[in-house]
């Protein structure tokens, strides 16, 4: 988090004192982790033959464009 303080000299009041005030601006950055339909942090370079062939067959099956046996 990344923070600015700036100071305002000789505000002055209905009574007629003046004072100095701060203000304090704050800036919050947010990144985006990655990630793949299966979760994150995982690498689809490290699936294995056996893996692959089953994220296949959950994909023609779990799909909105299934793949429908017809007889």
């Amino acid at each position: 988090m990344d923070e600015d303080i700036w100071t305002t000299q000789g505000l002055g009041f209905k009574s007629g004192g003046l004072s100095n005030t701060n203000t304090i601006y704050r800036r919050e950055t947010k990144e985006r982790i990655r990630a793949t339909p299966f979760g994150f942090g995982l690498d689809l370079q490290e699936l294995n033959l056996k893996q692959w062939t089953i994220l296949a067959a959950l994909g023609m099956t779990r799909g909105s464009n299934a793949l429908k046996l017809t007889s």
